[in-house]
């Protein structure tokens, strides 16, 4: 399990949605010694109308994800994430000994007055449930992204109600996907600079705005960039404290 935690909004099976997931641990995953997945599907007691989790309910859930996340590393799992859907909040965990994961899930709810649980598990040595379903798509990590800078720039003393110049970054593999990209945010107010090459292409630019702006306007970025071959970097700005 790394250090590096982090929440995103999306859609499961067509309905609201909230992942929490170990992003540090994509960096070493698959792990060879963990082939088999694991979840366990806590039926919530007392979900909001979308399906998702309600302040009522917080301190029981998080009670309920201490214990079980304790009681499968005791036996040798790893906790990757949750789901949050349609009522249901889904743990997941990547270990060997099905056995033991089964007892320890069993016995540990057993501990929960009120709550109901399910159970899966599988070979998954490639770690497709946490690469395909967990793992955030690139829009959804840039949404990530733009939160954590906010919250940076925030505890700067920022104030976002104030336009500021904010610069962003895209790379690209060469000068043809830098130029379509250019030639793809022409006319939407950025100041371009000449692209860099080095080991990629790198296309600068900028444009006045405010931080709560930016998931709007980054995931139209990271999809002209991903047309174009390439990706976005990101953004920043300096603190405005008025």
């Amino acid at each position: 399990m790394s250090d590096d935690w982090d929440f995103y909004q999306t859609q499961i099976d067509s309905k609201p949605g909230s992942i929490f997931v170990d992003l540090g641990i994509a960096q070493e995953a698959p792990l060879r010694d963990r082939p088999r997945a694991a979840y366990l599907r806590v039926f919530m007691r007392a979900p909001r109308p979308d399906g998702l989790s309600s302040q009522e309910e917080f301190d029981a859930l998080i009670a309920v994800e201490d214990a079980v996340v304790a009681a499968a590393e005791a036996v040798g799992w790893l906790y990757v994430g949750r789901s949050t859907s349609d009522g249901n909040r889904d743990f997941f965990f990547y270990g060997q000994d099905g056995e033991a994961i089964q007892a320890a899930m069993i016995e540990v709810m057993g501990g929960f007055d009120g709550y109901h649980a399910d159970m899966g598990q599988r070979d998954d040595p490639d770690w497709s449930s946490y690469f395909e379903f967990l793992h955030p798509s690139e829009r959804s990590r840039q949404t990530i992204s733009n939160r954590r800078v906010r919250e940076l720039l925030a505890n700067e003393g920022d104030q976002d109600a104030i336009p500021r110049v904010i610069d962003h970054l895209a790379l690209f593999p060469d000068m043809a996907g830098a130029a379509a990209f250019i030639a793809a945010i022409a006319g939407q107010g950025f100041a371009i600079l000449q692209p860099e090459a080095q080991d990629e292409v790198g296309v600068s630019f900028s444009r006045s705005g405010r931080p709560s702006e930016m998931d709007e306007v980054c995931l139209d970025l990271v999809d002209a960039a991903r047309a174009a071959g390439g990706r976005y970097d990101g953004w920043g700005c300096e603190v405005q404290t008025g």
